[in-house]
């Protein structure tokens, strides 16, 4: 699989102990990953006031290849011209003892694409997603998933909806407008 980085990078010596990233770019089978912010550790401990990890869109189709055919014997019957790209910002504290995570808002979007596979005459003629997760450790009620677009239209199946999730950890509430149809 391969792999490319470029980006500035600082590592701070005994007195600060932290990571500095600006606009560095790590290519991991062809996903482009953008990393901007500054992290502090300690001997148990990770710290940011806001890490960007971002990942920039790019095409399914590049990374599927990369998929073993042991794992997914027919990866390479599915045609696809999906494209994803995630944004985002972590802070507060990773403890590596305790496995608390830190805070995130992450943002996933899916822009209208399309789905088949060689051989089959069913096909997903339209997918479009777009979503956020807010996740905050230290009030776990606060959890929410939002959906702003889930779109799907293919041959037997239509979904198009939005809605929300919260508490997720104690006592989840879920909030969706949803219409459609599977035959």
């Amino acid at each position: 699989i391969p792999l490319n980085i470029k980006g500035k990078l600082s590592l701070g010596g005994r007195r600060e102990k932290a990571i500095s990233l600006e606009d560095f770019k790590i290519y991991l089978a062809g996903v482009p990953i953008v990393l901007d912010g500054k992290v502090r550790y300690g001997a148990d401990s990770l710290y940011t006031e806001a890490l960007h990890a971002n990942i920039e869109e790019f095409p399914l189709e590049e990374v599927l290849k990369y998929v073993p055919k042991s794992i997914l014997p027919d990866i390479k019957k599915l045609n696809t011209n999906t494209h994803l790209s995630i944004e985002s910002k972590i802070f507060g504290s990773y403890n590596m003892l305790t496995g608390k995570l830190p805070s995130a808002d992450i943002a996933f979007n899916v822009p209208s694409s399309s789905i088949s596979v060689e051989g089959r005459k069913e096909k997903i003629k339209e997918l479009a997603f777009k979503g956020n997760l807010f996740y905050r450790p230290q009030n776990p009620d606060s959890t929410m998933v939002m959906v702003e677009r889930l779109l799907v239209d293919g041959d037997g199946i239509a979904i198009d909806g939005k809605g929300t999730a919260t508490d997720l950890e104690r006592d989840p509430f879920i909030n969706a407008d949803v219409e459609g149809r599977v035959n």
